[in-house]
């Protein structure tokens, strides 16, 4: 990314929509929401995909919705940071950040790589 790439600060929404949290933290609570949400649409998809493949059809969509939505959110994140913004301790962090459900697919994909690693 050159610095051609970089949106200047004030193109860029400054404050988050959820008043006074901070937007670096709010992006990030957003991405690890969006990429729950896309472990969930790609474990529907392959339940589904050999008995109901219409209904598959319809996770992939989710999928391919969630995962685009993903790549603007970390876009948005990437921004900021070039820009040198940084989380600020000092304004309230989202309360889904680092979540409980976050934490277990971390743990669930780490698990994963291990046994990958095993075999």
């Amino acid at each position: 990314m050159g610095e051609a790439d970089i949106i200047p600060p004030e193109n860029l929404r400054k404050d988050p929509p959820r008043g006074d949290v901070d937007p670096i933290a709010l992006a990030l609570e957003r991405l690890q929401i969006l990429l729950i949400w896309i472990d969930e649409h790609l474990s529907a998809f392959i339940q589904l995909r050999q008995s109901d493949p219409s209904a598959a059809e319809s996770e992939l969509n989710h999928l391919k919705s969630a995962s685009e939505q993903a790549v603007l959110c970390l876009n948005l994140l990437t921004q900021l940071m070039m820009r040198g913004d940084a989380i600020d301790l000092n304004k309230p962090l989202p309360t889904d950040l680092c979540s409980n459900v976050w934490f277990r697919l971390v743990d669930i994909i780490k698990r994963g790589k291990e046994v990958e690693k095993t075999n």
